[in-house]
């Protein structure tokens, strides 16, 4: 007595479980790319945008504006062209252009617009406060 065994269903069978676990595989790890691409592109933006508020904070309301701060506020602007929407570099330009025009550059609305942008990046909540920073006078 032979056993006849058709063979094709079973063949077919692992086939499109193959080709199923090789598809699933190349998707979830495309997905994971553009998740570790999208937070990257946050870490940077974060680290870019920190470092220039610490650099807009350290240069305001000083009477005196020493070379290094200078240099520093030039990089800020950059850092801020760079990996900046479009309200922070609006808002950069603003103060920007009527500091040329005036001779003064007021920094408030640049240090309240990166820090409700990263406060936003960062997923803490909004505050409101009237101090920007701090000076102490000696």
């Amino acid at each position: 007595m032979a056993l006849s065994i058709d063979l094709a269903p079973f063949i077919a069978t692992a086939l499109t479980s193959l080709v199923s676990a090789l598809v699933g595989g190349l998707i979830v790890h495309w997905l994971s790319k553009s998740r570790d691409a999208l937070n990257r592109r946050r870490e940077l933006r974060v680290e870019f945008l920190s470092g220039a508020y610490r650099k807009f904070v350290d240069a305001s309301d000083r009477d005196v504006r020493t070379p290094d701060q200078t240099a520093a506020l030039e990089s800020a602007v950059l850092e801020i062209l760079l990996v900046g929407n479009a309200e922070e570099i609006r808002v950069s330009e603003d103060a920007l252009i009527a500091g040329s025009k005036t001779g003064v550059t007021s920094m408030k609305a640049i240090t309240t617009t990166l820090r409700r942008s990263l406060r936003r990046e960062l997923g803490l909540p909004q505050v409101s406060t009237e101090i920007d920073y701090l000076r102490v006078q000696e």
